[in-house]
């Protein structure tokens, strides 16, 4: 077994951060880690703190960054050191140094003393406990003027537990980070699959071949055809009997195409404007005041006779046996659709701006003729839009997994199993 849970065999101590283990220690955070102010060189490279990805070299950023400054006005960092931001400190803006290099001296360089292992405490500091205490040690008028000074930081109480059981500690919560990063790599890696399949099999640039060939460059590919979008589509209106008495689950579209949400359920006398429509699978929904900023799309069965008010445009296929209106879904996706929403919205400011459909519909698009080609590329974005969700769904549960344990790890409230040291072979 990696853990112990908490039990009455272990005995625990009260303290100013709450219960740890009574072979623990609590020690202020300026005894195991110094300030240091070692000078940068030339040879070493400049790094930027992120708040997402730690340390990166400044080089590999593409934002612009302020001029540097002289290497020996830099600090150095070394393998194993801590950094924060003196000014972002309270934001989560704290990394561990995995290389050497220099930052500013804008930041605060901790350098660890033999009884502290980095790992532990760089998990420890980034921990929302402990965000919560490097916020209440800042200083500074506003939240954005807060300030963490190293003589501030190091009034911090800390844990400091038995470095073999630090070490262990941070391999394991090491070992989940390793495991979200690499989920969010492969998530990144599908969504950019996607993008590209989607953009090909749309413009006709990759094709299954029971249905042809691909087309050259600016040709249309054989068994496709140009065609208005008023020719596909028709709108549906479901007006409701509307009842003061009676809930309605209204519904909403996000922005850039993130698809529906259940806004709220409200009781029909808190309605003001009573005009609402009733939804079914397989419509789609278009925002007349959000959909120059990508507010469309299909209504799943999850949001099946809910409700939409009058600010909305329902759609659907004329004829199913020739349009698929899941094919159209994806289209909308595209820059070109969205362009086609834009021209066709008019007003003062874009946040200001109404949709008039009958434009919209004027919009000539090229599809397949095939019934059959159509439902195929539905099908395969599809299936990469149900594996993206898979691994989002187990990125998810490998975060709450980690900040289940963070805190009673990083706490001692669950103990860790720590490999006893090999006995040393006997001289003969």
């Amino acid at each position: 077994m990696i853990f112990k849970k908490m039990n009455k065999r272990v005995k625990y101590i009260r303290t100013s951060i709450g219960l740890i283990p009574k072979d623990w220690k609590i020690e202020k955070a300026g005894s195991i880690f110094k300030n240091s102010r070692i000078k940068g060189s030339p040879n070493l490279s400049m790094l930027s703190l992120t708040m997402r990805d730690g340390f990166v070299r400044r080089d590999d950023l593409d934002r612009k960054m302020q001029p540097d400054l002289p290497y020996d006005k830099n600090l150095k960092v070394e393998l194993g050191d801590i950094a924060y931001n003196m000014m972002r400190a309270w934001q989560g803006a704290i990394a561990l140094a995995i290389e050497k290099g220099m930052v500013s001296p804008a930041y605060v360089v901790l350098k660890p003393t033999k009884e502290a292992f980095s790992n532990y405490y760089f998990h420890l500091f980034k921990s929302s406990h402990y965000q919560y205490l490097i916020t209440s040690y800042s200083y500074g008028i506003t939240s954005d003027r807060l300030r963490l000074y190293y003589k501030d930081f190091a009034s911090i109480p800390v844990p400091l537990p038995p470095l073999p059981e630090q070490k262990k500690i941070a391999e394991i919560l090491s070992a989940w980070d390793k495991a979200i990063e690499q989920t969010k790599s492969l998530i990144e890696a599908k969504k950019k699959l996607k993008k590209g399949l989607m953009q090909k099999l749309l413009a006709g640039e990759m094709r299954f071949p029971e249905f042809g060939k691909i087309a050259k460059k600016g040709e249309l590919p054989d068994g496709w055809k140009f065609t208005k979008l008023k020719d596909l589509l028709i709108k549906i209106e479901r007006p409701i009997e509307f009842d003061n008495r009676k809930f309605y689950p209204l519904v909403s579209v996000k922005r850039n195409s993130n698809g529906l949400i259940h806004r709220e359920t409200l009781l029909g006398s808190k309605i003001l404007v009573k005009d609402l429509y009733t939804l079914q699978e397989n419509d789609f929904l278009i925002s007349k005041m959000q959909v120059v900023h990508g507010a469309l799309g299909m209504v799943t069965k999850k949001f099946e006779s809910m409700y939409i008010s009058g600010s909305y445009i329902v759609l659907n296929t004329k004829d199913q046996n020739k349009f698929n209106i899941h094919y159209f879904d994806y289209l909308s996706k595209t820059k070109y659709i969205y362009h086609a929403a834009l021209i066709s919205s008019y007003g003062v400011t874009i946040e200001k701006m109404t949709f008039n459909l009958r434009w919209f519909l004027k919009t000539i698009v090229a599809i397949p003729t095939n019934i059959n080609e159509q439902t195929k590329i539905v099908s395969v974005l599809d299936t990469l839009n149900l594996e993206i969700s898979i691994l989002i769904e187990k990125l998810s549960l490998l975060q709450t997994q980690k900040k289940g344990l963070l805190q009673k790890l990083l706490t001692g409230q669950i103990r860790v199993q720590v490999d006893s040291p090999k006995p040393k072979a006997k001289k003969k």
